[in-house]
């Protein structure tokens, strides 16, 4: 079988129908495929016309088994053939290194089959974007009257006692998009107020949201005297498909056309430690083990 003529798998009968979504935009005319999979969720979706399709449920260690099942059936009730497609989008992380993975190989390999530019985007920038839309505005429409600088800050769990973290703000070209103005980093949550002051003056409005906020109550109490407008959004955000459909939309100058130069956005460099090394870094499992330590030395 040649790319060329690669077809997607029938949908599996256990898929949930129901968790598809059908909800309008406007997507200047765009017919956009988008996956996202960072996380323990698989969240993907189509637009057509002014429909936008999109299934966005927990799979924990699942991706690899229903992505190509949950693309076909979007496609599919959304009546779209893959020849159709404008361009295809994805969440290139950071985030869980098996889930991201899978999602840019697939992004990869159908891009390639289907001859179709991709447009690739950090998992941050999507869940900013979320929090951006979740607000609504109000809050950064008042805060610009009052000329205060308004950041998005998500915030990701990294897992071994770390952080994934970056800084947006609204674009002055006034549009709805958002700029990076930190980008993602790896951190400790020990690290994270000192890292986070070294780029924001004190008195803007911040937002935060993301897993890893859970991570940083006794941080974002020390940041709090400095920065009084502090909101905590819901940490049940997630970084969507459906978000990545509207970036996509508002970055059609920065799509992709090698599908060879598209790679998971890591941060980390280094997955694998020694048990010395985790507790060298105060990881819980590993303190108040100095027999564990020893072996490694």
């Amino acid at each position: 079988m040649t790319l060329s003529s690669f077809s997607l798998p029938p949908r599996r009968d256990s898929l949930d129908l129901a968790a598809i979504r059908v909800s309008r935009g406007d997507f200047a005319g765009q017919r956009l495929l988008a996956l996202e999979t960072s996380g323990d969720y698989l969240s993907v979706a189509v637009a057509h016309g002014d429909q936008l399709f999109s299934y966005h449920q927990p799979a924990p260690q699942e991706h690899s088994g229903a992505i190509l099942t949950v693309i076909h059936a979007l496609l599919e009730q959304a009546e779209l053939a893959p020849h159709a497609l404008s361009c295809l989008a994805i969440g290139q992380g950071p985030g869980a290194f098996t889930a991201l993975r899978i999602g840019v190989a697939c992004t990869q390999a159908l891009a390639w089959a289907w001859n179709k530019p991709y447009y690739a985007v950090s998992s941050l920038a999507i869940l900013a974007a979320e929090m951006a839309a979740e607000i609504s505005g109000i809050s950064v429409a008042s805060a610009s009257a009052a000329q205060e600088p308004v950041y998005f800050i998500p915030v990701f769990d990294a897992r071994m006692g770390e952080l994934y973290a970056a800084v947006y703000q609204e674009a002055s070209s006034g549009t709805n998009a958002l700029q990076c103005v930190v980008a993602p980093s790896l951190m400790s949550p020990a690290d994270f107020p000192s890292w986070f002051c070294q780029y924001i003056h004190p008195g803007a409005v911040l937002y935060f949201s993301g897993s890893g906020v859970a991570k940083l109550d006794s941080q974002l109490s020390e940041l709090q005297t400095h920065f009084p407008t502090m909101h905590i959004l819901a940490s049940a955000l997630q970084p969507s498909a459906r978000q990545l459909v509207q970036l996509a939309v508002m970055a059609q100058g920065s799509w992709q056309h090698d599908p060879a130069k598209l790679e998971p956005l890591y941060v980390r460099n280094k997955v694998a430690q020694t048990v010395a090394e985790r507790a060298a870094k105060g990881n819980p499992e590993y303190l108040g083990r100095p027999d564990l330590r020893q072996s490694q030395s």
